[in-house]
């Protein structure tokens, strides 16, 4: 594989966080090279983008949710069904049902976006 890949290949697995023995199993050397080289997400930027979405003017509340549940996929992993409901309740065009779910404080995310729903129709 080094061979094919060329003289930088070398270099790039001297410096692969794997020991000599790992070196000799094909798959371990590809796997290192694929976390090498595949770009890694920037997760400020991802969050920003959750972070600052909003309702459209024109836009449905289900493609609203949709977009939001999309762009929480690439940025909080295990806080992504924690998180989710700050967004969808403050984001929403709905001023007055943004107010009532603030003050509920009670409401998971699953809940805030099923009153969303009903109420939005």
């Amino acid at each position: 594989l080094i061979y094919c890949m060329g003289d930088e290949a070398d270099d790039v697995l001297r410096g692969l966080r794997i020991t000599d023995e790992q070196k000799l199993v094909y798959s371990s050397v590809k796997d290192g090279f694929t976390n090498f080289f595949v770009p890694k997400k920037n997760v400020i930027y991802q969050r920003a983008k959750f972070n600052t979405r909003v309702q459209g003017p024109t836009e449905p509340a289900d493609s609203f949710i949709t977009a939001l549940y999309a762009l929480a996929e690439d940025g909080y992993g295990a806080l992504r069904e924690e998180l989710l409901r700050d967004p969808l309740v403050v984001g929403i065009r709905d001023s007055a049902l943004s107010q009532k779910l603030q003050m509920e404080s009670c409401h998971q995310h699953g809940q805030a976006t099923e009153e969303i729903r009903m109420r939005t129709k």
